[in-house]
């Protein structure tokens, strides 16, 4: 069975010690992977990676911010009947 794990700071966190919740096709009831409850240190991680993130992001132009947003918006627009199979 798949297991999801963290992202933080463009990388996968891959933590096994923690505890998992099951992760369920709503369509099915299947469960299909499973998901790591973040202890202190990961939470504490993805905090600070943010914290390190924010003076750059601050200081893009708020247009600029728009500009990737809308793009964001494209794709999933692009595809969002695949995006509509993945999620049910």
């Amino acid at each position: 069975m798949e297991k999801l794990y963290h992202f933080i700071n463009g990388n996968q966190v891959v933590d096994n010690k923690g505890r998992f919740g099951a992760v369920f096709n709503p369509a099915s009831g299947e469960q299909v992977s499973s998901v790591p409850f973040a202890d202190e240190s990961i939470t504490n991680s993805a905090i600070d990676a943010a914290y390190q993130a924010f003076p750059e992001w601050s200081s893009v132009p708020s247009v600029q911010r728009a500009r990737y947003l809308f793009k964001f918006l494209e794709l999933m627009n692009k595809y969002k009947e695949d995006l509509a199979k993945i999620v049910t």
